[in-house]
């Protein structure tokens, strides 16, 4: 099957039980290691001309704290049933109805080097089927949280292989690893 699009990464950080955070738009726990991962990997781009875009679902835009918003040095998309007026007074950020249609504006944007969807459980659940999701980088926090938001169980299959298993950190007396896997079909 060929791309339709341009291929993305989804990135997350989940617990033991594939929890994400709660139905508040809170994450249950603080890992300022986490945050600094994230920052580089949707940052980093292979062309210093280029920018990263992330896409996220409306819950995951309005965690994000006024004052990171819109997350800096990226592209910013926001899907969600209704358009956001207020997001337009953001450069770099745009939202869309529809996954599909941000996708192929991004792919149809020559500034655009990788994509990368980070949230919510719903965009989560709808994107790593796409043939186009060729890479998951998951931070594995080593505990059971008070979770009801979860991550898709991608390990009850064999679409993804482990790329790389990262070492374990510890930081506020929580362990967490991060690890890459890549599409294997």
């Amino acid at each position: 099957m060929s791309h339709k699009y341009k291929s993305f990464s989804i990135i997350a950080a989940i617990d033991d039980n594939f929890g994400i955070g709660n139905s508040n738009n809170e994450i249950p726990w603080q890992l300022k290691k986490d945050m600094n991962h994230f920052k580089n990997i949707t940052t980093k781009t292979k062309d210093k001309n280029k920018i990263n875009a992330v896409i996220m679902g409306k819950k995951t835009w309005d965690s994000i704290p006024e004052k990171f918003k819109p997350l800096p040095n990226r592209f910013n998309v926001i899907l969600t049933s209704k358009n956001i007026e207020s997001c337009y007074k953001f450069i770099n950020t745009i939202s869309f109805t529809n996954f599909d249609y941000a996708l192929e504006f991004l792919t149809n944007k020559a500034e655009i080097d990788k994509i990368f969807v980070i949230g919510g459980s719903v965009l989560y659940n709808h994107t790593i089927k796409y043939i186009e999701c060729e890479k998951l980088y998951i931070t594995f926090v080593n505990n059971k949280y008070p979770c009801n938001v979860f991550f898709p169980d991608f390990l009850k299959n064999d679409d993804y292989k482990l790329k790389k298993n990262g070492k374990y950190y510890e930081e506020n007396g929580i362990i967490f690893k991060f690890c890459v896997y890549k599409k294997s079909k």
